[in-house]
């Protein structure tokens, strides 16, 4: 499990949170922010130990925050603007280690009376200056008590920071607490501890955005693609997609940089752009990172590439290309023997074999490949052999143990926070219940799917729930809006050069038959046109609003 630090901050936008345990602050001494607390332990030579780290506020790429020699920043404020608060975290020292700060004016007036000589223990700091409104206690979902501070204190702790000129040596101390604790997690991500690991990272974003920020702007883009490439499963399971991406090519766009750190960023960049549906940057970006991984004699390195192309062509359709790409992929990973590597392949492989119709053959990877996620504990690939076993079920006609597979992948995703994964499930069971005519169901899990998918900028599995969409629509009487919709998701997915199944493919050419067969020829064809003139975004939101009136229209009907 991910360490329980001291003092620790949480996430949000204008405040911070900071979680204590009284038994391991009562050697030092307080502090008003971070920065001064990172500072002072810096010139006392103490490293900040496991979990005690100091909360940034630094937003996504996109919405960075202003300060001297940084884009972005913030717009100016009015007097009459209502103070923001901000995200706080005290660093804890070690046993022994003390921190001083120096503290001023009305604060230093008010602490005084529990502080002699303006030193105070981190707890009683944090007790007084909550007795002074100038902190806010607050509760956190694991239990530990923490605190939010107002941007204006953090800020003038800042400014005291830069005049002494130790900004620089905080911002170092963060970053390169924060790149260790990611590369700490990425092994863990893929073992039985992960739910904690993702919760942990999930805590640290604001702390995880401020250290790459400060790293590419300030002439370490190595450290920075090290700590997001390190982050890769974090950004792909709870959907930080574009979040992850920007972050990666912003770093790239540094080069030249330590080839095995470049490789690795490309690795990642293509895994996150296939995942918001661009097949062929994907598989520019994975072909660019196998050559230097070749070039690097990287053994892991080229198979994880490898297996990343097959994933491409895989989903472009090229099914022999796949499988010769996995099965030379797997063959390296059992040479080196990477359990969790090789479960991956074997559900690529599978997926493949079911693709062209070889169910019992699918199954079998599945579920060998679901006994070895299960040694490790891993249950991000648990949930995917269920769901991916759930379609062999599905494609056979057991619609009853179909559902249950699929519910099962639903429940974990769930519990795990696996965002895409849990878009992935509800598209699944919005099928199956489509297939079982409930409507009304099938229309809300569709919705649900589509709206969790709008908001991660997963296009290619945005399109599955838009052609599910189109079905239902059709099947409640309205064919010109299920004729639009199929034409912009055929449309959307030619340019992604996304491929289906044969069996998902014959599904929708019978759909649009079917479609056709109850439309003139001139309707049907102004509305295919209409529909492959949209963009993702409309087509997504004629989607959405086609669901709710088919949830209507259905249980008007069932009525």
């Amino acid at each position: 499990m991910p360490g329980r630090g001291v003092v620790r901050t949480a996430g949000g936008r204008g405040e911070s949170s900071v979680r204590t345990d009284a038994g391991e602050c009562r050697a030092g001494s307080g502090h008003l922010s971070a920065v001064a607390g990172t500072a002072s332990r810096a010139r006392a030579g103490c490293r900040p130990r496991q979990g005690a780290v100091a909360r940034s506020t630094a937003p996504a790429p996109g919405r960075l925050p202003g300060c001297a020699g940084r884009r972005g920043a913030r717009p100016a404020r009015s007097s009459a603007d209502p103070p923001r608060n901000t995200r706080l975290e005290p660093w804890a020292p070690r046993r022994g280690c003390a921190e001083t700060v120096s503290i001023s004016g009305r604060v230093r007036r008010q602490l005084h009376g529990s502080c002699p000589g303006g030193q105070l223990s981190i707890l009683d700091g944090l007790q007084a200056l909550v007795d002074a409104s100038l902190v806010r206690q607050e509760p956190h979902s694991h239990g530990e008590p923490r605190f939010s501070m107002l941007d204006s204190i953090r800020e003038y702790a800042l400014e005291r920071l830069r005049a002494a000129g130790e900004a620089d040596t905080l911002c170092q101390s963060h970053i390169a607490f924060f790149l260790s604790l990611a590369e700490q997690a990425e092994p863990q991500l893929v073992r039985s501890e992960q739910a904690g690991w993702f919760d942990r990272l999930d805590a640290e974003q604001d702390n995880i955005r401020a250290a790459l920020l400060w790293s590419l702007e300030n002439g370490s883009p190595e450290t920075g693609l090290r700590l997001a490439s390190a982050l890769w499963r974090f950004w792909e399971t709870r959907g930080y997609l574009s979040e992850g991406e920007q972050w990666v090519e912003k770093g790239l766009s540094h080069r030249p940089v330590a080839a095995a750190v470049e490789a690795k960023a490309l690795t990642t960049a293509g895994s996150l752009v296939r995942l918001r549906g661009d097949l062929p940057r994907a598989r520019r970006l994975h072909t660019e990172s196998l050559r230097l991984f070749r070039e690097l004699g990287d053994r892991p390195g080229i198979a994880r590439s490898l297996s990343n192309l097959g994933v491409v062509a895989n989903e472009l359709g090229d099914y022999v290309e796949a499988e010769t790409l996995y099965e030379e992929s797997l063959a390296l990973r059992r040479e080196l023997g990477d359990t969790w590597a090789i479960a991956v392949l074997l559900v690529n492989l599978g997926d493949v074999a079911r693709k062209q119709g070889r169910l019992d053959e699918a199954r079998s990877f599945f579920t060998e490949s679901r006994t070895l996620f299960e040694d490790l504990g891993d249950m991000v690939g648990i949930a995917v052999t269920f769901n991916n076993l759930g379609e062999v079920a599905r494609e056979e006609g057991d619609a009853a143990a179909a559902a249950a597979l699929y519910q099962k992948s639903y429940e974990l995703r769930l519990q795990l926070g696996d965002r895409l994964g849990t878009a992935r499930s509800l598209e699944k069971l919005a099928r199956l219940a489509f297939r079982q005519k409930q409507y009304p169901r099938s229309a809300e899990l569709y919705s649900q799917s589509l709206l969790l998918c709008k908001q991660l900028g997963a296009e290619h599995d945005a399109l599955e729930s838009l052609e599910g969409l189109a079905e239902l629509v059709g099947a409640c009487g309205r064919a010109q809006e299920a004729i639009q919709l199929l034409a912009a998701a055929q449309k959307l997915r030619a340019a992604t050069g996304a491929s289906v199944s044969r069996s998902e493919q014959v599904e929708l050419e019978y759909a649009i038959a079917e479609l056709r067969g109850g439309l003139d020829a001139r309707t049907f064809a102004a509305a295919w046109a209409e529909g492959q003139s949209m963009k993702m975004s409309q087509a997504v939101a004629f989607g959405l609003a086609s669901a709710q009136v088919s949830a209507a229209h259905s249980w008007s009907e069932a009525k």
